[in-house]
């Protein structure tokens, strides 16, 4: 080995000049280095291969990104951040927003319009408050359960769910609304009720759960019927929180008392047979609001008769009710009034008057215009007025006592219409038993009609009273 006399580097032995330091020089036979250039020249050092430059530098880089995805992900999770875009949302008036950040079941009714302003008017400083006072808690106490926020009227409003994810290492908390139970009761059967777009039948009044709704304002419709028509119903329903709420439906109609000397009448409406007797109801109705329904019973007399009520409709209504009341004497057949037809063929006109005056006597105080009916024209004025004014009588208590009935004048009009002055003197008393004294004068018109002559019309002319 040769080695440069002024370095040291060791050299070919054909080498004239040295490779490291350029100095001409002889080289030498030594074949071992002086110390004195062993201790001055450094060790040389390996470069690294590119496997590992390549290892170390995926390494730095893996380091790199998930301190990146940790970033990351520690924000995307963190719940105050969630809290400030609903915060902004609120600010914004923007509901879509707000309410993607809270979770909804699917099965309850939501109106996302007005959830978020019943939200932002009435709930919102109090329940970022809440929340953040849970976010606060938890940190120091490590929550496991859900965490309710109450409404302003102390009811649960919404629960804070805490959940953990990738093995525990972030934690999040999502905002879940809670729905009130909606119970319904109706007064009528079978109703169908709809809310919103969703339907619902009602084959009982209630009380029965509708379903579940979140605060705000829906659309509550609904129909029915009965025996006595088509009924409708629209209200606007304000929700608010709550466990339970409770409405009532209630279809418009009224119901109406009725009386009857034949319970055991069979009850038509509109000419239909309703298959029940009037003994089985208590009262007639629910009868939709301005009806035209027309109502009339049909009455089988013990001798295979069907007799008729007269049709009635709501503008009948007397002080009690309807009145579905049937003539007893005519069960034994039409003799007894073609013997009263008779009886006035051979009577003058200030006869019949008087004869009429007796008989009104007997059919005010036993309540029944039968007494009168052949006395008068039928479907005349006097007919329907005095039908209607002894039909208000029913359960009445009131007496009338006839004194005198005396005819002042008859005038004939034409051959076949004849006017009758009376005067007509009579107590009448009461159901407190206070009676009243009258003295009235009167004109009755009466026409001919079936080969005789009926009362067509009543005028009073003066009417003295003395109590």
């Amino acid at each position: 080995m040769k080695f440069c006399k002024e370095c040291g580097t060791e050299l070919d032995e054909h080498v004239r000049f040295c490779t490291a330091c350029g100095k001409e020089n002889t080289p030498t036979e030594d074949k071992v280095q002086p110390e004195s250039v062993k201790r001055n020249q450094s060790p040389q050092k390996k470069p690294l291969s590119k496997k590992t430059k390549w290892m170390i530098g995926s390494i730095a880089g893996l380091l790199l990104i998930g301190f990146g995805i940790h970033q990351f992900l520690s924000s995307y999770f963190d719940p105050v951040k969630e809290l400030k875009a609903m915060d902004q949302a609120i600010s914004e008036d923007d509901a879509d927003n707000f309410i993607n950040n809270i979770r909804f079941k699917d099965a309850a009714l939501l109106d996302k319009e007005s959830y978020f302003q019943y939200i932002k008017e009435n709930e919102w400083h109090s329940v970022k408050s809440q929340f953040i006072d849970i976010l606060e808690m938890d940190e120091a106490k490590n929550y496991q359960l859900n965490q309710p926020i109450f409404s302003e009227n102390g009811e649960e409003l919404f629960t804070v769910q805490k959940d953990s994810v990738l093995l525990g290492l972030y934690t999040t908390y999502s905002l879940h609304a809670t729905p009130t139970k909606l119970i319904v009761t109706t007064n009528l059967k079978d109703a169908e009720i709809t809310i919103d777009n969703t339907s619902k039948n009602l084959e009982d009044t209630g009380p029965k759960e509708l379903g579940k709704l979140y605060p705000g304002n829906y659309q509550v419709s609904g129909s029915a019927k009965n025996m006595f028509g088509d009924f409708d119903y629209k209200e606007e329903l304000e929700v608010f929180p709550g466990d339970t709420m409770e409405i009532d439906i209630e279809f418009p109609g009224e119901t109406y008392t009725f009386d009857t000397n034949q319970g055991d009448a069979v009850l038509f409406a509109n000419g239909i047979d309703t298959g029940k007797t009037l003994s089985e109801f208590d009262y007639l109705g629910p009868i939709p609001e301005n009806s035209d329904m027309e109502l009339h019973a049909e009455w089988e007399s013990p001798q295979g008769k069907v007799i008729k009520s007269d049709i009635l409709t709501i503008q009948d209504l007397g002080w009690y009710g309807f009145s579905f009341y049937f003539d007893d004497s005519s069960s034994e057949g039409e003799p007894e009034t073609k013997v009263a037809a008779a009886e006035l063929d051979s009577q003058e006109p200030e006869d019949i008057v008087l004869h009429f005056r007796e008989a009104y006597e007997n059919a005010l105080n036993s309540k029944d215009f039968s007494i009168i009916e052949s006395y008068l024209k039928k479907d005349s004025a006097a007919y329907k007025e005095l039908k209607k004014y002894i039909k208000d009588l029913k359960d009445t208590a009131y007496d009338y006592d006839f004194h005198s009935n005396e005819v002042l004048q008859m005038e004939e009009i034409s051959k076949n219409k004849y006017e009758i002055t009376t005067n007509e003197q009579f107590t009448f008393t009461n159901h407190l038993n206070e009676q009243t004294d009258y003295d009235r004068t009167k004109i009755y018109t009466l026409v001919s009609a079936d080969d005789t002559f009926k009362i067509s019309q009543i005028d009073y002319v003066e009417t003295n009273r003395e109590e």
